[in-house]
C-alpha cells in the first residue's frame, strides 16, 4: 500500500510539472503572437507616405500597439493608432516626415486608463471603417480628454487665437509710400483664419524724381481679414485672403478736418516654422479705394496725399499655439 502511494504520488508532481510546461508554452506563444505593430498605408499617391511607414519599428513587444493605419488625402494624412484592447487616437500629419515621430510619441504617451473603448472589429479592414463610422458620429472616445489633451485630431480642429505685429510699407500710385506698423489679433479654426487688423501708416511721401511737394499725411486704419490656412510639409503653412478696412486720414495743413475711406484688399503669405508658438509672418497685399476709383486723395493744392490703389509689404511674428 506504501508502495502504490509512493508511485501515486510521483505521478502527479509529473503532471503537474507537464501542465506547468503547457501552460508557459502558451503564455510565450500568445506573445509572439501579438509582438508585432501592424502599419497600414491607404489611398493614393501615397509611395512618399509608405516610403516613411518603413521608418516605423514593428516590434511592440515593450507596447500595447495593434495597429497603424495612415489614411492619405493629398499632401496630408491622418494616422490612427489603436491598441491591443482597442483604444484608438488620431492624429493628422502635414507631411510624410512627421510620420514616425508622431508614431513612435504615441506608443508611449497614448492613455492607458479611463480611455472609451469601441467594440473590437474582426478584421483589419472592418476596424478601418470603424473607425471612420467614429468620427462621422462623433463617437465619445473621439472627444474624450485624455485624447484632446495629447492633441487628437477634434483638438487640432478646435479653434486657436493667436496675435501678431508686423513692420513694412504701404505704397502704390502717384508715387505714395508710407512706413506701416501693424497689430493683429485672430483665430485660427485649422483651415482658415479671421481676426481684425489695425495699422498705423506713419507718413507718405513721393518717391520719384520729379516729385511734388512732399505731403504730411499720415493714416491709421483698421479692419476684418478672412483668409485660408494651408499646412505645406512639417515646417510651412501658407495663408491667403481678404480684408475689409476703415482708414482714418491726417494732414497737417488740412483746414477742413480729417477725412477716411474704404478700402478692400487681398493678401498672401507665409508662417513658418508652423509648429512653433514663436512663427515668422510675411505678408504680401493689395488694396484699392472702391468709392475713388483711379482717383488719389488730394490737399487743397492738388497734389497726391493718398494712393487710390497700393501694395503692401509686412514682415513681423505671430505668437500662438502650433498646429
Amino acid at each position: 500500500m506504501r508502495s502504490f502511494l509512493i508511485r501515486l504520488r510521483r505521478r502527479g508532481r509529473a503532471a503537474a510539472a507537464g501542465w506547468i510546461i503547457i501552460a508557459l508554452t502558451s503564455a510565450a506563444g500568445r506573445a509572439s503572437g501579438t509582438g508585432v505593430c501592424e502599419v497600414r498605408v491607404v489611398g493614393e499617391s501615397a509611395s512618399a507616405w509608405r516610403d516613411a511607414a518603413r521608418a516605423i519599428p514593428r516590434a511592440a513587444a515593450d507596447t500595447d500597439c495593434a495597429e497603424i493605419v495612415v489614411e492619405v488625402s493629398g499632401e496630408r494624412a491622418r494616422l490612427t493608432y489603436t491598441t491591443r484592447d482597442n483604444r484608438r487616437a488620431e492624429r493628422d500629419l502635414g507631411g510624410p516626415d512627421e510620420l514616425a515621430p508622431t508614431a513612435s510619441a504615441l506608443r508611449v504617451a497614448l492613455p492607458a486608463a479611463d480611455l472609451p473603448r469601441a467594440p473590437a472589429p474582426a478584421t483589419a479592414k472592418a476596424r478601418t471603417a470603424h473607425a471612420g463610422v467614429v468620427r462621422a458620429l462623433g463617437h465619445p472616445e473621439a472627444s474624450h480628454p485624455s485624447v484632446l489633451a495629447q492633441g487628437s485630431a477634434t483638438a487640432s480642429d478646435a479653434p486657436v487665437a493667436f496675435g501678431g505685429a508686423q513692420l513694412g510699407f504701404r505704397g502704390g500710385v502717384d508715387d505714395l509710400v508710407t512706413p506701416t506698423i501693424e497689430a493683429l489679433v485672430a483665430v485660427d479654426f485649422g483651415r482658415w483664419e479671421l481676426g481684425v487688423l489695425g495699422r498705423y501708416e506713419v507718413r507718405y511721401a513721393h518717391f520719384s524724381a520729379s516729385a511734388p511737394p512732399q505731403p504730411k499725411s499720415s493714416g491709421v486704419g483698421v479692419g476684418i481679414l478672412t483668409g485660408i490656412r494651408r499646412p505645406l510639409g512639417g515646417t510651412l503653412t501658407l495663408v491667403g485672403g481678404g480684408s475689409l478696412s476703415l482708414a482714418a486720414l491726417d494732414e497737417e495743413a488740412a483746414v477742413d478736418g480729417g477725412r477716411a475711406e474704404l478700402r478692400m484688399g487681398v493678401y498672401a503669405g507665409a508662417v513658418l516654422p508652423r509648429r512653433s508658438h514663436v512663427r515668422l509672418r510675411c505678408n504680401l497685399g493689395l488694396e484699392a479705394v472702391p468709392h475713388a476709383f483711379g482717383s488719389s486723395t488730394r490737399n487743397a493744392a492738388g497734389t497726391p496725399i493718398f494712393p487710390w490703389l497700393a501694395f503692401t509689404l509686412g514682415l513681423g511674428v505671430e505668437l500662438g499655439a502650433p498646429r
